[in-house]
């Protein structure tokens, strides 16, 4: 079966402070080897104007009209990063998602970085390491979140995943206007906010931290820690379990 990476658009259940109802593209498939079923736990609900993507280390819906990641899942786990190896930032688009999501020439001078969902320190040791500089998993953040707070955040998550896996989904919240990056060349939007739930944290439970874009670069995480249910209901109002 040649079903590997799959980019289907569902109906909406449920919205987080967003009021429109995007064109809903038609079902894209590519093909890779495998589609891989580590992934567990709820997801948000798939609203309209997201479509889902499918890869062997993670499954990410994209806000095609923001052209940003809506939220990304995937599990941690020691194996895939136990090595020495330091992974490059080689971002590709996938001509399939040319009209869905930023690429980065769009990032240019624009002073956000190209932020990884998914983070590459999680995935050194993987041969689908590539993965993870898909344009669907890379989201616009300020170089003191990306390099700063999202940093000891993803950091918390190894932490953790060295002694078991962690399930961890991330995401992104529009609950404040953003300025646009200056020389896109197609319609999108920012999010004022980049959120993580891991499970379990290093404290061996659940954790759960929304960070703003605004965050200082010298902040602790430990200030933007949430409760886990709080920031389910605040992101979606249901949320699904995992294929």
């Amino acid at each position: 079966m040649r079903l590997l990476v799959s980019y289907m658009v569902l109906s909406a259940v449920a919205t987080v402070g967003i009021a429109y109802t995007a064109q809903v593209p038609e079902p894209v498939t590519i093909p890779i080897p495998l589609i891989s079923n580590a992934f567990g736990g709820n997801l948000p609900a798939v609203q309209d104007g997201q479509m889902l993507v499918y890869r062997h280390m993670y499954i990410a819906a994209i806000d095609v009209k923001r052209k940003q990641p809506a939220w990304v899942s995937f599990t941690v786990d020691r194996k895939d990063w136990d090595t020495d190896n330091v992974l490059s930032r080689n971002f590709h688009t996938p001509k399939e998602l040319q009209s869905y999501a930023l690429e980065q020439s769009d990032y240019e001078s624009s002073g956000f970085d190209l932020g990884h969902m998914y983070g590459l320190q999680f995935v050194s040791a993987s041969t689908h390491a590539a993965e993870v500089n898909e344009v669907e998993v890379i989201a616009a953040q300020r170089p003191d979140l990306n390099r700063g707070v999202w940093l000891q955040a993803e950091n918390r998550i190894k932490e953790a995943s060295s002694s078991k896996p962690v399930k961890v989904i991330t995401g992104l919240l529009w609950a404040l206007d953003m300025p646009k990056l200056a020389n896109a060349d197609e319609y999108h939007e920012i999010a004022s906010h980049c959120w993580v739930i891991m499970n379990p944290g290093p404290s061996g439970i659940e954790e759960a931290y929304l960070i703003p874009q605004s965050c200082e670069a010298v902040a602790n995480v430990g200030e933007f820690s949430v409760s886990p249910d709080k920031l389910r209901a605040q992101v979606s109002k249901t949320w699904v379990q995992a294929l």
